[in-house]
């Protein structure tokens, strides 16, 4: 009987869920203590990925997290630097430093470099 219920209630979970379909994570270039997590976790809401982007510093139980935010299928989030942070997406590109703590800095808005 619980089997008989079981395979549709994790069907559902997954549909309605918090289900993550693809991630990626990369340190910062000369620190590995800095980690920036992209995770999709859309779930079945959606057809188009929705990204969380989150940064992680330091490891193991002490590991702080710092979200970068949540985005839509076209942004992207990469190292510019072993202390900075950029997502594109849209119009502009939104910049957050790494802190000397391990912390970000409040975005600040740039516009996108021209087009070639």
């Amino acid at each position: 009987m619980a089997l008989g219920f079981g395979a549709p209630l994790a069907f559902l979970s997954y549909v309605f869920g918090e289900s993550e379909r693809s991630f990626h994570q990369e340190a910062a270039p000369g620190r590995p203590d800095r980690v920036l997590m992209v995770a999709d976790v859309a779930g079945g809401f959606s057809v188009d990925p929705v990204y969380r982007m989150e940064l992680v510093s330091g490891s193991g139980w002490s590991a702080r997290h710092w979200s970068v935010g949540v985005r839509w299928k076209s942004s992207r989030a990469v190292w510019d630097g072993p202390d900075r942070i950029t997502v594109t997406g849209g119009s502009a590109v939104m910049v957050f430093d790494v802190l000397a703590d391990g912390s970000l800095s409040a975005p600040r808005e740039e516009p996108l470099p021209p087009k070639h």
